[in-house]
């Protein structure tokens, strides 16, 4: 039987590719899709086992959110003392994987009504940390723009700049999205709720 606490809603994984490949897009991108997984069941304990078969993360997490981010093309001049960013494409792409329930129509009103509750808050969730990916996606463009090396140094050290400002910009926000779930798991969080009143529906 399914634990009544509040599984993990939330999965990062945050990938950097840097490549010189040509593009025929130039700045930030970000692409959003939705990925789907079954679950069957007719009470509210049914769902929860079936999400724990088959839900990401070996049945560990309800929903995801994976943030892909690739950062391409970046290209420098040299002007006067500095070598600065002329070009830099940023392409983010946010996956959502969440519960689809198949054989809705056999269960009764009362679990219906509360999966649908329970499900959008769910959806509610996964998009708040999309909203927080987006906004470290567009930190994080404009300060590759804004980075800068030294000519002296054949601009050798814009590398390591952008790499340390990179895994800043990434531990923020990993850090708001670990607080943001910290909130939604508390027991009074709404969704907390919902999960429990979905749980004791039959």
């Amino acid at each position: 039987m399914m634990s009544s606490k509040m599984m993990v809603l939330w999965l990062s994984a945050i990938v950097f590719a840097v490549t010189t490949l040509g593009s025929s897009n130039a700045g930030l991108r970000i692409k959003e899709r939705t990925k789907y997984y079954s679950i069957t069941g007719k009470t509210g304990k049914q769902l929860f086992r079936s999400i724990g078969r088959r839900g990401p993360r070996r049945g560990h997490a309800i929903a995801t959110t994976k943030t892909s981010v690739k950062i391409r093309n970046i290209r420098t001049k040299k002007r006067g003392r500095s070598c600065v960013v002329t070009r830099a494409d940023v392409i983010v792409t946010l996956t959502y994987t969440l519960p689809r329930w198949r054989g809705s129509t056999r269960a009764s009103r009362r679990v219906r009504k509360r999966w649908n509750a329970f499900a959008a808050r769910v959806i509610r969730h996964e998009k708040k940390h999309g909203q927080i990916s987006k906004n470290y996606a567009k930190k994080l463009y404009r300060e590759i723009r804004r980075m800068k090396g030294r000519v002296s140094r054949n601009c050798r050290d814009f590398g390591k700049r952008a790499e340390r400002r990179i895994a800043k910009l990434q531990s923020q926000a990993e850090r708001q999205h670990a607080l943001f779930d910290r909130r939604e798991d508390r027991s009074s969080a709404r969704v907390r709720r919902l999960q429990v009143a979905l749980i004791s529906a039959r």
